[in-house]
């Protein structure tokens, strides 16, 4: 747990404060676009850390089809692996498509709710450490692969105060 801690402050200094700190890169806070012409999507990101995660928690204004269907064979193994996530979809301008709801109600390792929100935001716990991912990327394709999008994935420890402050919103939304 003390090295992983002390891990994150170097990559805390690296990404905030100095670049030139060494420091381990998958604790950096980082930018995620989508980028065609070099191949980079939002959602190389989100299956990876759907790979390595304890836990997830998903809070997105829309939920589309094209975008369950980017995630499904993730879910998939955490459902066999005994992973739980929970899935709050927004009811927003109902632009979520009932047959994306539907599936997803089919995981057992998955609790989804509709809310009226208009967030973004993908958590994946991991020990003592969670990784969010903030930004404007809903549930769909086009949102992880190709449009232009602009998120902000940092790391924090389970005791930080931005942790506390972004569970206690997700979970304040989700209930």
């Amino acid at each position: 747990m003390n090295e992983n801690l002390n891990e994150l402050k170097s990559s805390l200094i690296t990404g905030f404060i100095d670049k030139s700190t060494t420091s381990l890169e998958k604790f950096r806070p980082e930018i995620l676009i989508n980028d065609t012409s070099s191949n980079v999507k939002v959602l190389s990101t989100i299956l990876e850390q759907l790979n390595i995660c304890d836990e997830f928690w998903f809070s997105v204004a829309f939920l589309r089809m094209s975008g369950f269907k980017c995630i499904v064979n993730s879910l998939k193994e955490l459902e066999e692996k005994g992973i739980n996530g929970k899935i709050l979809i927004s009811k927003y301008l109902n632009f979520t498509q009932p047959d994306a709801l539907r599936h997803l109600l089919k995981f057992s390792n998955i609790d989804l709710r509709i809310g009226d929100f208009h967030s973004k935001g993908y958590f994946f716990k991991k020990g003592n450490i969670y990784d969010l991912i903030i930004g404007s990327s809903n549930l769909t394709s086009d949102a992880l692969c190709s449009n232009t999008e602009l998120n902000l994935k940092v790391s924090a420890s389970i005791e930080s105060e931005l942790i506390k402050s972004a569970t206690n919103q997700f979970e304040n939304e989700f209930n």
